[in-house]
């Protein structure tokens, strides 16, 4: 609030002194000429200088933020699986609320800058060596079960019989996934683990599912797959002097299950997954084993048994 007090000037008086009714200025301004008192009142009035003070806040808020990088690899473990292998590097920015108060004498705008960085880091290195570098072949009947494995050496130099020791047992490099491809034989005569006709039993050997011809397990020379050879460079061929028929690339591998296939490739180009079975110990995969004239053992299926 603030009271104003109004005055009115009269004539300039012919002496200096108080004179209550000429005027309502306070006597002490009487002395002066009316130019004067303004400046006098200048020493008397003091200056007031208001200082009006406001807060200004600034709030900034990050939102929780997570961010989550993954990695699948798969990895072949031969021979044994096939293994996926997932790598999650997760990196989380947790909730953040920066406030900034500024006391000013004026309002100036607050400003606040909140720099975030997330580095997700993945480093995945993973070498699978599988354990295994070698196997048995291991026989199994029609339920699954042990039945024998295939024995390292040849009977009577040709053809090649089944054994209930692991310690006989033929051991041969593990094969590559698929097929159909050669099994390597250590040490052998002729290269590779194959498929042989019995010498004598002619030319364009078919094995058929209404039939009871076979082939036997022997030591053979490298063939294409799909082709037959009957020159002499087989071990039953070699045993007896006479060619016979056989193939080599026959072997197909499932490195899942663990399974040896062998497909015979007839003279026409048709391949025929025959059925092994056993037969006094020797071991011969057959047409039809219906239509098969000796006695057997029934059907049997191969599979590696692995060694570490």
């Amino acid at each position: 609030t603030v009271t104003s007090t109004s005055y009115t000037l009269g004539p300039r008086a012919g002496s200096l002194s108080h004179d209550p009714s000429r005027t309502r200025l306070p006597y002490w301004l009487n002395q002066y000429p009316c130019p004067l008192v303004s400046k006098a009142c200048s020493h008397v009035v003091t200056s007031k200088t208001k200082t009006v003070t406001k807060t200004a806040t600034a709030v900034t808020t990050q939102k929780a933020a997570t961010t989550t990088v993954k990695i699948t690899g798969t990895s072949l473990i031969t021979p044994t699986t096939t293994v996926t292998n997932t790598i999650t590097s997760t990196s989380t920015a947790n909730a953040v609320t920066s406030t900034i108060v500024v006391t000013s004498s004026s309002v100036v705008p607050a400003t606040s800058t909140i720099d975030f960085t997330v580095t997700p880091t993945v480093t995945a290195t993973q070498v699978v060596t599988s354990p295994f570098v070698s196997a048995r072949i291991r026989i199994s009947d029609s339920n699954g079960n042990f039945a024998g494995y295939i024995r390292a050496q040849l009977d009577n130099g040709n053809s090649y019989k089944d054994t209930d020791s692991a310690a006989d047992a033929l051991v041969i490099a593990i094969p590559s996934n698929g097929g159909p491809q050669n099994i390597p034989v250590p040490d052998g005569e002729f290269p590779n683990l194959g498929a042989i006709n019995q010498p004598g039993g002619g030319t364009n050997i078919n094995l058929s599912y209404n039939s009871g011809a076979y082939v036997f397990l022997g030591q053979t020379d490298d063939v294409p797959a799909g082709q037959q050879a009957d020159d002499g460079d087989s071990s039953y061929a070699a045993t007896y002097d006479s060619p016979s028929v056989y193939e080599s690339a026959v072997w197909t591998f499932n490195v899942a299950s663990g399974a040896l296939t062998l497909t015979w490739t007839n003279a026409d180009g048709t391949p025929i997954t025959p059925t092994m079975t056993t037969t006094n110990g020797y071991i011969v995969f057959v047409g039809d084993l219906s239509q098969y004239p000796y006695q057997n053992d029934g059907p049997k299926t191969l599979s590696l048994e692995y060694v570490v």
